[in-house]
């Protein structure tokens, strides 16, 4: 959707920038030198693993944050040192790559110029985040974060500030066995990935041991659910049944939306204040 070297020119820009606000907020150039190469990894591994696998979302094995503390150690760090690392980085499953992923997937199907969706899905982003920061810091300070109820709010942050709290109260040296943990699974991971190009016949998928310390368990079921349904589909009626089913199962995520938004405007109009709990996130 944007030409490889506007590309290239706004991932340089943006790890840039994103290193000079981490120094600028107090975050050592050690730890920085773990943290933002960890995450590009995961966030590109993330996307991929959610297009492979057919999953909506997942979690992240570890994050970039714990991975530079382990390499690091938290003994030098400072209070303001953890708080400025720890808010730096994003909750497991809030990430943009894996919808990103997916809309390049789906420009494929796009004829012509592919740029317009482009700056369709970056304006809908500005949109989105816009809309999202002014009503929840609005909210937030009027009735309390912690009232809205949904986990990032009532589950999540508490537990990001008691992580703080556990960093500066307990500091430790870089772990060894961590690091032989990270460099075995690692190995592990390399070596299924060679397997399942080289043998056509194993029927392992390398992205279950990345995931299997995520939040799939979740899933789980649904996904053995719909690889049921597309078996039976697959053997009935081969490629040209699933390809006429495809709308069908495509409707019910849209339905899914639209009955969401449509429950949104009930409350707006007839339960300001008040609504209903309809969607969120687990």
């Amino acid at each position: 959707m944007l030409p490889y070297r506007t590309a290239v020119i706004c991932l340089v820009t943006g790890v840039v920038f994103i290193a000079l606000w981490m120094a600028k907020a107090g975050v050592p150039p050690t730890l920085i030198a773990f943290i933002i190469p960890t995450a590009i990894v995961l966030y590109i591994a993330l996307a991929r693993f959610v297009c492979e696998s057919g999953t909506l979302y997942l979690s992240q094995p570890t994050s970039p944050l714990e991975v530079g503390y382990q390499m690091v150690g938290t003994t030098t760090l400072s209070a303001r040192t953890v708080v400025a690392a720890s808010t730096a980085t994003t909750i497991p499953w809030m990430l943009f790559m894996p919808a990103l992923s997916q809309s390049a997937k789906a420009a494929d199907r796009i004829r012509g110029g592919k740029r317009t969706l482009f700056w369709a899905l970056l304006l809908g982003l500005v949109v989105a985040l816009t809309v999202n920061i002014v009503i929840v810091l609005g909210n937030g300070y009027a009735i309390g974060a912690f009232n809205f109820s949904e986990f990032p709010f009532t589950r999540y942050a508490p537990r990001r500030i008691g992580g703080m709290v556990q960093t500066i109260k307990n500091p430790h040296l870089p772990s060894l066995p961590h690091l032989m943990v990270f460099l075995m699974g690692a190995a592990i991971m390399i070596a299924l990935t060679v397997i399942r190009y080289r043998m056509s016949s194993w029927t392992l998928h390398p992205i279950g041991y990345a995931i299997s310390t995520t939040n799939i368990r979740l899933q789980v079921t649904s996904l053995f659910v719909v690889w049921g349904i597309k078996s039976l589909v697959m053997r009935v009626g081969g490629v040209q049944l699933y390809r006429r089913l495809y709308p069908l199962f495509l409707g019910l995520i849209l339905g899914r939306t639209a009955g969401t938004l449509v429950a949104f405007i009930v409350d707006l109009i007839w339960f300001p204040g008040s609504g209903h709990g309809v969607h969120g996130w687990a």
